[in-house]
């Protein structure tokens, strides 16, 4: 395992605009062992790439089989490989090969992608206890325990936190990595994580994985103007769950032995109540815990969820992990002389994920919290 501990911001970003070049983009296959770079997919077809933070995504391409480079066989390896797409330095997104089908009648090798976390959901944690420690820490040592001697080369962005917790986790639990990552990270105050690559030095390609108490800027980097949006639009939901003012944790036992959370609410007198019960991890032993998890769910699920949605061209708006990155607080600007979007023409807001889509024109939506 490689450690980069005091590797900072945005960080695979490279000198220029915002502009793209489509004679700039790259699909590469690298090596999952040693990031070295093993074939060009010039010819490679998708239709769109997706990440969300502390989330597995996946995504199925096609490489046709007309002048697909001879050594396709060893650089789509399920599990030994991954494909990343470049411009120029900085790695738009990229994804870990875990299918590969082909067929005697068919034009071309179907892959299925899946970003890192997938890969943490397939390793497993073993005995650990923390007493009064540095959450992010607990992140670190968690997945630096876990992996090693696994040969994935992960580089590590890590910065201290001010809050302690304590934890504990047993190998007869089989809690995967990404479980416990999530349920550490989805307490109230816990800590953030995400993934994703990095140009390093040799011409090799690394997975990062970066923990912070929060990841990215306060206030905005970028500003997606008017004149690069396709589209712009605005969702209230408080459908099932969204808009809930009562919230209880539970834990994995039931009837009188289930241990159950303090109900936590918050006033709102024009509207009647509306209750959410969050199913918490079969690991959970602590009432404090619960506590946590159920107040975490009520600040989230309080108000609604309002959905600003806008896609922008992907030619002329900044650039994903050059201009701005997942984490990153964004804001946007339109003229809304019909008032139409009375409360939302103006604002900004954090980056949580985003969608690269191909196609029909180029686009990359941002996926806003």
């Amino acid at each position: 395992m490689v450690w980069a501990d005091n590797w900072f911001g945005s960080s695979s970003s490279v000198d220029g605009g915002a502009s793209w070049s489509t004679t700039g983009f790259q699909f590469l296959s690298v090596s999952l062992t040693d990031g070295t770079v093993l074939a060009e997919f010039p010819d490679l077809q998708v239709s769109k790439f997706s990440y969300r933070f502390e989330e597995k995504t996946s995504e199925t391409v096609m490489i046709p089989w007309r002048n697909i480079p001879s050594n396709w066989n060893e650089a789509t390896i399920p599990y030994g490989t991954a494909i990343v797409l470049v411009s120029e330095l900085t790695v738009l997104w990229g994804g870990i090969v875990v299918k590969r089908e082909r067929s005697l009648q068919g034009s071309g090798l179907s892959l299925t992608l899946a970003t890192v976390e997938h890969y943490f959901d397939h390793v497993y944690v073993k005995d650990h206890s923390y007493s009064k420690r540095d959450q992010c820490e607990i992140v670190k040592d968690l997945v630096s325990s876990t992996l090693t001697d696994h040969r994935f080369t992960l580089l590590m962005n890590v910065t201290s936190s001010r809050i302690l917790r304590d934890r504990t986790y047993e190998e007869s639990s089989e809690k995967t990595l990404l479980s416990a990552l999530q349920d550490l990270s989805n307490v109230q105050n816990g800590p953030e994580w995400c993934t994703s690559w990095l140009a390093v030095d040799g011409g090799r390609y690394r997975p990062v994985l970066t923990v912070a108490d929060r990841i990215g800027s306060v206030t905005p980097v970028t500003t997606f103007d008017e004149s690069a949006m396709t589209s712009f639009k605005v969702l209230e939901d408080y459908t099932t769950g969204y808009g809930a003012n009562m919230v209880v944790a539970v834990g994995s036992t039931s009837g009188e032995d289930q241990l159950r959370s303090d109900v936590m609410t918050v006033r709102q007198s024009y509207r009647p109540v509306i209750e959410y019960v969050v199913r918490a991890s079969e690991s959970i032993t602590r009432k404090d815990t619960l506590d946590a998890h159920a107040m975490s769910a009520l600040r989230q699920l309080q108000d609604g969820t309002n959905t600003v949605d806008m896609t922008l061209d992907l030619m002329s708006a900044p650039v994903v992990y050059r201009d701005w990155s997942p984490g990153d607080v964004v804001s946007w600007d339109i003229t809304d002389d019909s008032g139409r979007l009375e409360g939302f023409n103006h604002g900004e807001a954090r980056v949580v994920g985003y969608d690269i889509d191909f196609s029909g024109s180029w686009t990359v939506t941002p996926v806003l919290q």
